[in-house]
């Protein structure tokens, strides 16, 4: 049944609808016992724009005002405003898709936000053709906070803003501020130096202490993940002070990311991350401005196929390497996989002289499988 419900969601991203409906005709418990519905598989025809695909899942079943319990959920249209699908979008719209959402603080539009904020003037007069409120201002802790015209402020669409303006939106009664440097920092700093994240978060399936997501942003020459939740719990260090830190990778564009991907490596990704988030509060040790971990005595693989045997992480490059989330600083480390023989390397010659190998062999931070080990090339 895992290859059925792998053929399954293959054909949903491929956008075979033929296959969807015959996958699923076939195997009619296919997803029994595994919390899963096949309202699950929407996101992925809509990231994708397969409309026929998307059409077949509702078909057989699936709810387009379905939300998931597990993330950030802001509606079927607020993905399709972020993956651009035009087509997806539009029979969503046409079908009754629920566009404005009620929240304790208001009834927002989130993807008429997210269409303001990218600029999109077709998404954001479609959407406000098919009944998207924009009269709403949305507050924080009772602080009023902002509203649709508020992001296309900020973000410097003013043809969004025009179009806003001559529909009635009225003016927020606030300075105009940048809601994610306001409300979410990292989210703020990635964007500031990678892009903007995707919106739903990778979350645990089994609640850790502290609660642990990724937020991660797809760009075209990378993917770049950055642990959540670890700086919610400083470590203290050996000098008695306090350290909040994060942890952060990059990674080639192809690895795949999300609920249905069978990608290994992605897998070892997010595992790593989350295990090292977890280290420092489990053992109660503190983490310095480099750490090495080898994987176990004697170190193994910790790819499969590949001969790495542990992770460096260490503080992330100046420009980059803290951002402000209240009153604390938060240092980012960044992870990169190690060769049995850079770990000896390091520790025989000093860490400087393994970082000094990787300049000049031109090691960068994104995490390269096939790099040279440094340790015995010149």
């Amino acid at each position: 049944m895992d290859e059925q419900r792998g053929n399954f969601n293959r054909a949903v991203k491929s956008g075979d609808a033929a296959g969807v409906r015959l996958i699923w005709k076939e195997n009619p418990q296919l997803l029994q016992g595994t919390g899963l519905s096949i309202s699950d598989y929407l996101d992925n025809a809509i990231s994708g724009d397969h409309l026929d695909a998307l059409r077949a899942l509702v078909d057989l079943g699936a709810d387009i005002n379905w939300r998931c319990d597990r993330t950030d959920d802001r509606g079927r249209a607020y993905c399709a405003v972020s993956d651009d699908a035009t087509a997806c979008l539009e029979w969503l719209l046409q079908s009754g898709v629920e566009i404005n959402l009620k929240t304790s603080e208001a009834t927002r539009c989130f993807a008429l936000e997210r269409a303001c904020s990218k600029g999109s003037l077709e998404f954001v007069k479609l959407l406000v053709e098919h009944g998207a409120v924009t009269d709403y201002q949305w507050k924080d802790g009772g602080r009023p906070r902002g509203n649709p015209l508020t992001m296309a402020v900020n973000r410097g669409h003013e043809d969004v803003a025009d179009y806003l303006r001559s529909i009635g939106t009225p003016e927020p009664q606030l300075p105009i501020q940048n809601e994610e440097e306001v409300t979410d920092p990292l989210r703020a700093h990635l964007t500031q130096y990678f892009g903007e994240p995707e919106p739903n978060e990778i979350h645990q399936v089994i609640p850790t202490q502290p609660a642990l997501s990724l937020v991660y942003v797809k760009a075209d020459d990378q993917t770049v993940l950055v642990t959540r939740g670890m700086s919610t719990v400083p470590i203290k260090q050996t000098d008695g002070t306090q350290l909040y830190a994060e942890l952060m990778m990059q990674v080639p564009a192809d690895w795949t990311f999300g609920p249905e991907s069978e990608d290994k490596k992605a897998e070892w990704a997010i595992g790593c991350l989350r295990q090292l988030a977890l280290y420092p509060h489990i053992t109660e040790q503190p983490f310095p401005p480099y750490m090495m971990c080898p994987n176990g005595t004697p170190p193994e693989p910790i790819i499969e196929g590949h001969d790495f045997t542990g992770i460096l992480a260490i503080q992330a490059l100046a420009d980059f390497a803290t951002y402000t989330d209240g009153d604390n600083t938060v240092t980012l480390y960044h992870i990169v996989p190690l060769f049995t023989e850079e770990f000896e390397l390091a520790k025989s010659d000093g860490i400087g002289e393994l970082l000094n190998r990787f300049d000049a062999q031109g090691v960068g931070q994104l995490v390269d499988l096939s790099r040279p080990n440094v340790a015995t090339t010149l």
